[in-house]
């Protein structure tokens, strides 16, 4: 982007979200994704943290979770969107070979 002459330099994270599923039995199906967020430094943070603070364990925990928290949340949009795109596709294909047979 260009601002007053200026080129931002700035990169935006990049989110990546694996998935897989597995069928338990013909009447549940348990979801198992595996979360590679824009920001795996929050989470060496974390884990960095509880190595070298000397923070009360509570005090640190309620910091990692609300990081963790974040992560997840932003993950679970992304997969959300995603599920969305892949419906959205899948009505569409279904539409355009309906209409060419």
């Amino acid at each position: 982007m260009v601002k007053g002459g200026k080129q931002s330099t700035s990169k935006q994270p990049q989110k990546t979200v694996l998935l897989s599923i597995g069928l338990t039995n013909p009447t549940s199906t348990i979801v198992h994704f595996i979360l590679a967020h824009h920001s795996p430094q929050s989470l060496r943070k974390v884990f960095r943290q509880s190595e070298d603070s000397s923070q009360s364990p509570r005090r640190l925990f309620a910091k990692s979770s609300k990081t963790l928290h974040k992560v997840f949340g932003d993950s679970l949009k992304t997969l959300q969107r995603l599920f969305r795109d892949s419906l959205k596709t899948l009505r569409r294909l279904f539409r355009d070979s309906s209409e060419t047979l």
